[in-house]
């Protein structure tokens, strides 16, 4: 891991030997191959992997050796060999994340760039509002705050004067599928209008807090917040006539 520390994974398997059947020949397949697969579950019940992965390991060190034939001639001479073929290894994780969690902040900075030469377009502004379109994938609640940041990251203002709430995603069987769909309504009043003109980064807070949660479900790697923003302004036209 980033401290140098090594953890070797202890399961009965690690020191012993496996036995991998023949591929048998034949069929439709190009090459003319059926192969044999061997399945191995190293789990929490059987091994130390808990802590194996819970030293955060930056690479993952093996040594192997593997032997053809290890019984002798058992095919009677009929064994055989195509280009482009051999034995393949692969390691599949899953790694369930489950855990509580007081004022985490999931934080994102994005670039607002207003045209300069666009202050006419913004002066006629005579309000409206700022929606704040959100789904969000988490099977908990969360607090969303925008701010407004000038170039040198210095905050001018906030899209909401209170912390504005995104509901639970929904879990079916343990899992959420479908997120759940919340839009967020700020007033565009005239400081607003000018912090905006102002602003160069936008700052996104998301907070969580699961303590009074009874349940802690389990973390996949499509749960995410997405958020749309568009404005509904109410504009000043003027008659030339």
């Amino acid at each position: 891991d980033y401290t140098n520390n090594t953890v070797p994974l202890d399961h009965d398997i690690i020191g012993g030997s496996i036995n991998l059947s023949r591929a048998i020949e034949g069929g439709n397949n190009t090459p003319p191959i059926n192969p044999q697969t061997y399945t191995l579950d190293i789990d929490q019940l059987n091994s130390n992997i808990p802590d194996f992965f819970a030293n955060l390991p930056t690479q993952l060190g093996y040594d192997m050796e593997v032997q053809l034939n290890p019984l002798g001639n058992v095919s009677n001479g009929n064994d055989f060999i195509y280009y482009n073929t051999g034995l393949e290894i692969g390691l599949d994780v899953e790694i369930p994340l489950r855990f509580s969690a007081t004022n985490l902040i999931l934080l994102d900075t994005t670039e607002l760039e207003v045209d300069p030469d666009g202050r006419e377009d913004i002066d006629p502004i005579q309000g409206g509002q700022i929606l704040v379109h959100a789904s969000n994938y988490y099977p908990f609640d969360a607090e969303l705050q925008f701010y407004l940041m000038d170039s040198n990251y210095v905050v001018l203002d906030s899209i909401f004067d209170v912390t504005q709430f995104l509901q639970a995603g929904i879990p079916e069987n343990g899992r959420v599928t479908a997120p759940t769909r919340t839009t967020l309504a700020a007033p565009l009043t005239p400081d607003k209008i000018d912090h905006l003109y102002n602003t160069a980064f936008v700052e996104i807070h998301a907070t969580i807090n699961t303590v009074n949660q009874t349940n802690q479900y389990q973390l996949y790697d499509n749960y995410r917040v997405g958020l749309e923003v568009v404005g509904d302004f109410t504009y000043r036209i003027e008659n030339q006539n």
